[in-house]
């Protein structure tokens, strides 16, 4: 999508997520969506993605310091070849319950590791992608589908995303 002020969070509370599946065993990180663009390196904003190893990641970025904020989850794991929906939320503040995933409607607060000393992100001009992250070039292509992607201006509850994880399993 083109850049989008909508897209971008600039410090606030934002959440983002999807139905996805994956139609590849696991051993490759592969993004889910992306504000981000690594030839230019003041373009990272956020990336959704999964590990190699099937762990959702949501790895947040503060490009006037610079800083990041990664955090993987250690207990939600992503099984291949079947519909999941996957939900990370971010508060806005920095803290060790700051983001929260989601997968199918069961919440971890995951592991958080902060490179440099990040403060808040920013609103930059990376086009958001769905499937991929870094424009121009695709990255991290997701192999399989995805379904009913979102990006929202507030951290969700979990009562916000069972309640979609509800309506999303009778499709």
């Amino acid at each position: 999508a083109a850049d989008n002020a909508a897209f971008s969070f600039a410090g606030a509370a934002f959440s983002v997520g999807a139905w996805v599946m994956m139609e590849e065993a696991l051993g490759t990180a592969r993004s889910v969506m992306a504000k981000y663009r690594s030839t230019a390196a003041t373009q990272r904003e956020f990336d959704l993605r999964f590990s190699a190893t099937g762990y959702p990641i949501l790895e947040i970025y503060d490009e006037s310091v610079p800083a990041d904020w990664t955090s993987t989850c250690t207990v939600n794991v992503l099984t291949p070849f079947v519909w999941q929906f996957v939900v990370a939320t971010y508060s806005g503040t920095e803290g060790a319950s700051a983001i929260v995933h989601y997968l199918n409607a069961v919440a971890e607060t995951p592991t958080a590791v902060e490179t440099g000393l990040f403060v808040a992100t920013e609103d930059t001009t990376a086009l958001l992608t769905v499937g991929a992250r870094n424009s121009p070039t695709p990255a991290q292509m997701f192999k399989g589908r995805i379904a009913l992607p979102f990006v929202t201006g507030t951290a969700l509850t979990a009562a916000n995303v069972t309640t979609l994880y509800n309506l999303g399993r009778q499709l």
